[in-house]
């Protein structure tokens, strides 16, 4: 299968490949992205679509997911196709005094780091879920914690690229890189070279 030139091909359809075809495309990039199966078929089909910073540990892993939080946010008003974004927070409760304090020093570095991190106490705790046991002493909430539908999400970062001019080339799986005798890449192939 012969296919013009591209400045970048991208081997993958799941939502890290359509996110690089989309901003690819977005700067002006030719591109042609192959899918060996459906665009979103793997494992972007089967993921929770969680974008949480409260299960990260503070610091670089915390810092990354609000910057894809943010991202995400700024994607759900720029695509035009929706992807159920939502960014209802997240609380995680604490069952003791213990599980408190340990929660309280969670926060604060979280907060060292930049964070939308906060403390609940029990009465923020029915305030936002009335219906938690009642001996339950409070908790940690991070604001900005969303979701997203993956499958949606991947389909419309694919289809904003593709109104950008990408080629998107499901059921294409690349199986060899062709090169050139000064080891510059020339093409792929489908089937593996001998």
């Amino acid at each position: 299968m012969k296919h013009d030139a591209a400045d970048l091909l991208i081997v993958g359809g799941g939502i890290i490949g359509a996110a690089i075809a989309y901003y690819a495309a977005k700067s002006g990039l030719k591109i042609i992205l192959a899918e060996r199966g459906e665009i979103a078929g793997g494992t972007s089909s089967r993921c929770d679509g969680n974008i949480l910073a409260i299960d990260k540990e503070p610091g670089f892993d915390s810092r990354m997911s609000l910057v894809s939080q943010e991202l995400v946010a700024e994607l759900a008003r720029e695509l035009e196709d929706e992807f159920e974004y939502r960014a209802p927070g997240s609380i995680l409760v604490c069952e003791n005094d213990q599980e408190m304090q340990a929660a309280e020093q969670w926060v604060a570095r979280q907060q060292q780091e930049g964070l939308p991190f906060r403390m609940l106490d029990e009465q923020d705790l029915r305030k936002e879920w009335p219906h938690l046991a009642k001996d339950l002493p409070g908790g940690l909430e991070c604001a900005t914690d969303s979701t997203v539908n993956p499958v949606l999400m991947t389909y419309a970062l694919a289809r904003a690229a593709r109104r950008m001019g990408a080629k998107l080339l499901p059921r294409t799986p690349i199986q060899s890189v062709l090169k050139d005798e000064g080891g510059n890449v020339r093409g792929v192939g489908r089937h593996p070279t001998v």
